[in-house]
């Protein structure tokens, strides 16, 4: 499958992935209903024999059918929402809906996935806290959501219950968004960030919030972007990492607990592929297969098998082969080029789709979920991409964030996204 714009990579797992092969003859999910045009007008639409229950959206029109490439290309994960970017370079949200996260222009919750409006050409998606924001194929980003401090980038600290685009950001490849503060990665390297900054996860070596993009000082040749709760990690075009912000739990790799408004080195480490920022600890996948993680460990979700902080790069134990990895909420979750789904960590309310009964100090296969091309775990559940183009989810759905058309306590094994 060739993306839609050659110049644009999909962040975390897309990246890692499109260099295996993986995925090639990605299908498209059954079912879809779709606007068409431009996404500024909503509809409603009935699932297929493929799948039961009501594809929904704000205004209630008629359904028509997705004219074309309607196979999900990416899965994003926010707190209580979730997203999927489509082929067709629209964007399909549901869940939690507070203040427009997911940016249909009200704020009713749904269980089932919406098209967002006003949105379309889009190239990758991220979801944060209660808000989510896309990179278009023509280098600029619209962001939706909460925005108390600035984190969509308009200018403004209003919510919007619709995309709005972020002020003087162009070039842009990729899109990076969690908890309060949304990062971006440019063509000739650099990279932006806005919103939160109360522990310089911004990097313009300072701890003032910015309502507009601020350039990430002494930061070159950037090709991913990752971002946690209060730090960012960037990898570089040479194997190396970069990571800034808060260091409370040794987060920033760099052998200190010292909070860094700007970039400092990862120690110990090259050959990276794939970098992951979570909440309070980040993990990176090297060029061998392996996984080495480092900051927060309570509950094992450095997969070394203690539950001892890390302040440098720790080895996954017992894991290998490994092309993407994604965590939040004390877990930590990856994919292998068999295909196969791992997780490790807090597994509370099914959200690692292994035993919910107690913390998983090294890595565990997640059940009945196979053939994966990607998948996230962030917010309170986990999603993910299997390479027929078809989504699941699993974890807490109080909001409907599963996307099955219903609303329950959580789920323990991987669930159908309808349509998809």
């Amino acid at each position: 499958m060739v993306l839609r714009n050659a110049d644009v990579s999909m962040r975390r797992s897309i990246v890692a992935l499109a260099s295996t092969g993986a995925l090639a003859g990605l299908g498209c999910g059954p079912g879809l209903t779709s606007s068409g045009g431009d996404g500024s007008g909503g509809t409603s639409g009935a699932i297929d024999d493929h799948g039961a229950g009501t594809h929904a959206d704000a205004t209630g029109d008629e359904p028509i059918a997705c004219e074309a490439d309607c196979g999900a290309l990416q899965i994003t994960v926010g707190t209580y929402h979730s997203c999927i970017a489509v082929q067709d370079g629209s964007v399909w949200c549901w869940g939690y809906n507070v203040n427009g996260a997911l940016g249909v222009g009200t704020d009713e919750d749904s269980a089932v996935p919406v098209r967002v409006s006003g949105l379309s050409d889009v190239a990758s998606v991220s979801a944060g806290a209660r808000g989510t924001c896309a990179a278009l194929t023509d280098g600029t980003v619209r962001c939706w959501g909460e925005n108390n401090y600035g984190q969509l980038g308009d200018g403004t600290t209003e919510p919007r219950w619709s995309p709005v685009a972020v002020e003087g950001l162009v070039g842009v490849v990729g899109i990076e968004a969690h908890a309060y503060h949304r990062c971006a990665w440019l063509k000739d390297g650099t990279a932006s960030c806005w919103g939160e900054n109360t522990e310089g996860q911004l990097g313009d070596a300072t701890t003032t919030d910015r309502l507009v993009p601020v350039e990430v000082v002494g930061l070159s040749d950037v090709v991913e972007l990752s971002a946690g709760t209060y730090h960012v990690c960037a990898r570089l075009g040479d194997g190396t990492a970069r990571c800034w912000g808060g260091n409370e739990y040794g987060q920033l790799g760099d052998g200190t607990f010292m909070s860094r408004p700007n970039p400092v080195n990862v120690v110990g480490l090259t050959g990276i592929v794939n970098i992951s920022a979570q909440d309070w600890e980040t993990c990176a996948v090297l060029e061998d297969g392996t996984v080495w993680c480092w900051g927060r460990n309570q509950d094992g979700q450095l997969g070394d098998g203690t539950q001892q902080d890390r302040a440098t790069p720790a080895p996954v134990l017992g894991l290998g082969d490994v092309v993407s990895v994604t965590g939040a909420g004390s877990r930590t979750c990856a994919v292998t080029a068999d295909g196969r789904a791992w997780g490790w960590g807090n597994g509370t309310n099914g959200t690692l789709a292994v035993d919910p009964s107690s913390n998983h100090l090294v890595a565990q296969p997640v059940v009945d979920f196979t053939e994966a091309l990607m998948v996230e775990c962030r917010g309170n559940h986990t999603c993910g991409l299997r390479r027929d183009g078809t989504a699941m989810c699993w974890g807490q759905n109080q909001y409907g964030q599963l996307g099955t058309g219903s609303i329950s306590g959580s789920s323990a094994v991987p669930l159908p996204v309808l349509p998809w």
